[in-house]
């Protein structure tokens, strides 16, 4: 679930980390455009989370989790070198408790 909006309707949630994936894609030298949908066809990971959300479709919570949870791990493996969760939240960190801007999943 988007951060801003899990937040809104629970702004006393205190998750241990949040990992934005475009801030990531960002960071770690992805080229434009970042959102969602066409990061996953540039991986060609789109299929992926049709098959693991057959029912979904993109802009729908459950879709866009998968989504960012497939894209996230593509990324992962992509780091020059074995990525710590430390690293990964170097990259993509999303501080948790400041207020919510445009963060994307996790």
């Amino acid at each position: 679930m988007e951060w801003k909006l899990l937040h809104r309707h629970h702004p006393g949630l205190r998750p241990a980390g949040l990992v934005d994936t475009l801030k990531l894609a960002r960071n770690t030298g992805v080229a434009a455009p970042r959102g969602l949908g066409a990061l996953l066809d540039r991986f060609d990971l789109r299929g992926l989370v049709g098959e693991l959300v057959p029912d979904g479709r993109p802009h729908r919570a459950l879709w866009d989790t998968v989504g960012a949870a497939v894209l996230l791990q593509h990324l992962a493996q992509d780091f020059p070198e074995v990525p710590t969760v430390g690293k990964l939240l170097e990259q993509g960190e999303v501080p948790v408790g400041a207020e919510p801007d445009e963060a994307t999943l996790f």
